[in-house]
């Protein structure tokens, strides 16, 4: 069984409760606890620093949220993306949107193993990124009948966000800027890449042949773009594929999930569900991300929980590039 990620900051604030009551049991030393208390500190001054412009004009939502803004008294820092709903209208709680029976928020993603060669290179995780068109995976998801697909670079889907950061946050299509990636990584020439393989299951699939061509399609991307062949590989049921994706390494896998009522529709339920789960395929672990992902479930100011998440989704899809969003889609 994989060691999944450990909830540092919150260790970390209950050493320095115990040790402030005289345990001699102390969890974590002082001296990391300062460090997780300066960290809370930045942030919530980074976060400060960012507001919402009221001035978007908001997409229609199929959510039950109203979708009118109110007249700006100010000039407002821009934030990235394009607003689905008004901000304002989020609650001061978590969840911080109502649950709606008509719509079940999805994303689809390709994850990387980041603990072996060649994807625990970054530039390389940049490289298979910049090389994916996800409009064209779009487009095939709009044939076999997908619902409300869009294109995705970020993770939260935008009526979970109330945001939509395609291409405005996470890394943007490029094969260009792929190729140079590549290289930086060490690989100008593709022919010493490693051989790769792309683990999925096409049992469960919504449309007939989704995954599959969906795979298909990634791996053609990649061999046009990068010169690289990736194998596609069917593990199985998906009791099989999720027991394989536990129990082993994969270099690049496929991974969707449908945000539940149980979990409710706030970005800590979805982040805590694919990053500190046996979904945490990748074993992804960061120090800054904890620290983030607590902060933000502590406060109840949802401008000010909406400027941290940008900022998780930026370490995720842009600093660290764990995943490689492919479609926010609806159930």
């Amino acid at each position: 069984m994989k060691t999944r990620i450990p909830v540092i900051a919150g260790l970390l604030l209950t050493s320095y409760v115990l040790s402030s009551c005289g345990s001699s049991q102390s969890i974590l030393d002082a001296q990391a606890t300062t460090i997780v208390a300066d960290v809370f500190t930045r942030l919530t001054a980074e976060a400060r620093a960012i507001t919402p412009t009221p001035y978007d004009t908001p997409f229609p939502t199929s959510t039950s949220v109203p979708t009118s803004i109110p007249a700006p008294t100010q000039t407002p820092t821009a934030m990235p993306g394009r607003l689905v709903f008004p901000i304002q209208s989020l609650s001061e709680s978590i969840p911080w949107l109502p649950w709606d029976q008509n719509v079940q928020p999805g994303v689809m993603y390709i994850g990387f193993g980041l603990t072996q060669p060649p994807f625990d290179n970054v530039l390389v995780r940049k490289a298979f990124t910049a090389a994916i068109d996800r409009e064209a995976i779009a487009v095939l998801a709009e044939r076999l009948e997908w619902v409300d697909v869009r294109p995705a670079t970020s993770f939260l889907h935008p009526e979970v966000l109330a945001r939509d950061l395609y291409n405005d946050v996470g890394i943007p299509f490029n094969p260009e800027q792929a190729r140079e990636y590549l290289a930086q990584a060490g690989y100008s020439d593709a022919t010493t890449f490693p051989s790769t393989t792309m683990v999925i299951s096409i049992a469960g699939q919504p449309a007939t042949g989704f995954y599959l061509q969906m795979a298909d399609l990634l791996a053609n991307m990649w061999r046009q773009h990068l010169k690289i062949t990736v194998n596609v590989e069917d593990i199985g049921t998906l009791g099989q594929y999720y027991h394989y994706l536990e129990t082993h390494d994969p270099q690049l896998f496929r991974i969707s999930f449908i945000t539940t009522e149980q979990g409710g529709n706030d970005p800590d339920s979805v982040y805590r569900y694919g990053f500190y789960t046996k979904l945490n395929v990748s074993n992804f672990t960061d120090f800054t991300f904890d620290a983030l992902i607590e902060q933000a479930s502590s406060i109840t100011d949802p401008i000010l929980r909406h400027s941290l998440y940008i900022q998780v989704e930026r370490l995720v899809c842009e600093e660290h590039v764990v995943i490689s969003p492919l479609i926010h889609y609806s159930k």
